[in-house]
């Protein structure tokens, strides 16, 4: 999976019959041309009898008969650390052939060497250090050209893998925006990560990346790290794919292949063992990691799955190329170009399909729901009871706005035959579809306190008995007024709910009223106790839940009490509807204009006694 080197125009094949001598202990400047050691071999092939050795000298006589303005040898593979010498004179290294120390493993991407003009008929040679166990020296293309041409010819050979590379780091960046949209769903991360490692692979496995860093070590760190990196999130993005199915398959390869890599690391970092001794282990694992996979694929595929009918075709395109390139590095095909990577661009491809396809679903489910939620607003919206505007001595304001399309805050208003007002202000726990439930069915409960609007610890007591037992796990905090249409009075009661807000008009203050009791649904023998106000005309009552005061502004400080009694002293005598639109106002400047039901449900309700008797 190295970079493609095609022969350029007018090159000379460098393949054929070479000679080599074993050994660390050989000079290669001085080791003569006729010196009875050196042995015949042919290149590209593994030279026999190695016996362990990790030094080998080789040589050939360049050709007499060609010449080139700027000469160059081109070697796509040379492993691993080595020194070249022309007519034993040195004209390149790489790493360091002659030391433990220094030395550069596993590097499998191109060497580009100029010559002299003078090459013809002189002796090349090399001297190699390798401790990688199945091969050593020159592999795959060894030609003899223009440097201009060979680089040319690099070039136009990488520039796909190029166009590979920037086509998946900007799916992968479209990918990462969709995660942080999606409110992080980890199929769109997983995806994203295989696109980067695959990116990461695919630019660095290129001759213009390899000479771009100063230590060769860096891209080749890069390109294994990478390698190895991207089974792992391969099997956590199936695993999305096929959500709550195959759990102990998809964990076990995750598990397997991050053990893998900190394995691998560990021998590489600190044993110095180099990434191409593990090759064919990492090989044969993915050849068997990729068996489980294919099974779900197919199992599913056969279930008329139509996700899984597209990664069939996708998986089968890349196993097929991933399993021409293991083959060939076991040399049971000729090399001639890698498909792994347009076998892996296919296949991402795919999933990439499948991936949108569930978007696609997952959009169509969510406008199913808001349409569903949309349709459970405005049947909330029409259990919330309108205020009366035909009483003389009391008007009403409210403010609701629940967190989401429908919410636990609930408030409502009864009147009696005898002219009894109640009214009365929930906040159910928690927020969304379950906390409205809750809410509908208070106000069926608190429909049945018809009778006794003038007591309100009874209605509180009511309440608790016919939902204390329905609100699984939740709880839910009251308040509630008991006003007479003919008295300066008001009875109240409540249940863990936030104070009441009285603001005189004579005295210019605010005070803060409630009971003690614990919130509806904690307790099936709760007790609850009654109070009461007497008032003076222009008075205001107000009556709130915990997600005003709250509401927290940019830099998550609360708005509190203190502001809301402020703003409420301040502007007591206007009319309910102007103090409405004030207190909005307000909100929206605290917010800084964000949604101002952001955190939780937030509702008010405003009530002035104008002491009059209808």
């Amino acid at each position: 999976m190295s970079c493609e080197t095609p022969n350029p125009d007018n090159s000379i094949s460098l393949h054929g019959e070479w000679e080599f001598v074993w050994g660390s202990k050989i000079d290669p400047t001085h080791l003569e041309a006729g010196n009875q050691n050196w042995k015949a071999f042919q290149v590209p092939s593994v030279i026999e009898s190695r016996n362990g050795e990790n030094y080998v000298l080789i040589r050939k006589f360049l050709p007499t008969d060609v010449t080139y303005r700027d000469p160059a040898i081109l070697f796509s593979i040379m492993l691993e650390d080595f020194e070249i010498f022309l007519d034993r004179k040195s004209i390149y290294q790489f790493g360091n052939p002659y030391s433990e120390l220094g030395r550069i493993q596993s590097y499998i991407f191109p060497h580009v060497i100029s010559l002299p003009n003078d090459f013809q008929g002189k002796e090349l040679r090399i001297f190699i250090h390798s401790k990688y166990k199945d091969f050593i020296g020159p592999d795959r293309i060894i030609m003899l050209t223009e440097r201009g041409q060979i680089m040319q010819s690099i070039l136009i050979a990488d520039l796909p893998r190029y166009l590979l590379g920037s086509i998946y780091l900007l799916i992968a960046c479209v990918s990462l925006i969709l995660f942080v949209l999606s409110d992080k769903n980890r199929i769109f991360l997983y995806y994203s990560l295989m696109l980067l490692f695959n990116g990461g692979i695919t630019i660095a496995a290129d001759y213009v990346s390899m000479n771009f860093f100063e230590d060769p070590k860096t891209p080749v760190y890069m390109y294994y790290f990478n390698l190895y990196l991207l089974p792992i999130f391969l099997y956590a993005f199936l695993g999305e794919i096929y959500q709550n199915q195959h759990r102990k398959i998809f964990k076990t390869g995750i598990v397997f292949y991050t053990l893998y890599f900190l394995i691998a690391s560990f021998l590489i970092i600190v044993y110095d063992y180099g990434f191409l001794n593990l090759e064919v282990f990492f090989n044969t694992s993915i050849l068997i990691g990729l068996l489980p996979l294919l099974s779900i694929i197919i199992y599913h595929s056969h279930k008329a799955d139509k996700d899984s009918r597209i990664l069939l075709l996708g998986f089968i395109i890349f196993t097929l190329c991933v399993a021409h390139d293991i083959l060939t590095d076991f040399d049971i095909f000729v090399y001639k170009v890698s498909l792994y990577w347009y076998g892996m661009f296919s296949f991402l491809l795919f999933q990439g399909a499948t991936l949108f396809r569930k978007l696609y679903n997952i959009q169509k489910n969510n406008e199913l729901k808001e349409n569903e939620l949309l349709v459970a607003k405005k049947i909330q919206n029409s259990i919330l009871s309108p205020f009366p505007d035909y009483l003389t001595n009391w008007e009403f304001t409210s403010i609701y706005e629940p967190m989401r399309e429908v919410g636990g805050d609930f408030y409502d208003i009864l009147i009696d035959e005898k002219g009894t007002i109640g009214v009365i202000l929930m906040d159910v726990s928690g927020h969304g579809v379950a906390a409205a439930l809750i809410a509908s069915m208070a106000k069926v409960s608190f429909s049945h306190c018809q009778n006794f609007l003038n007591s309100p610890d009874k209605v509180l007591s009511e309440m608790e008995k016919s939902l204390g037992d329905k609100m699984n796990d939740h709880f839910a905090t009251a308040f509630y007024l008991s006003l007479s249409s003919r008295e300066a009075i008001v009875e109240y009661s409540s249940a863990g709910h936030p104070s009441a807000l009285l603001v005189t008009d004579p005295q210019k203050e605010v005070i803060e009223f409630r009971t003690k009791a614990r919130p509806i649904g904690i307790s099936p023998k709760s007790e609850f106790s009654k109070s009461y106000l007497h008032l003076n005309e222009g008075d205001l009552i107000c009556v709130y839940t915990d997600g005003v005061t709250e509401l927290n502004d940019p830099h998550q400080n609360e708005y509190g009490s203190t502001r809301l009694k402020e703003i409420l002293l301040n502007n007591h005598r206007l009319p309910l509807a102007e103090i409405k639109e004030k207190l909005l106002h307000e909100f929206k400047q605290w917010t800084k204009n964000v949604n101002i039901q952001k955190h939780d449900d937030l509702t008010l309700i405003l009530i002035r006694y104008n002491g009059k008797v209808t």
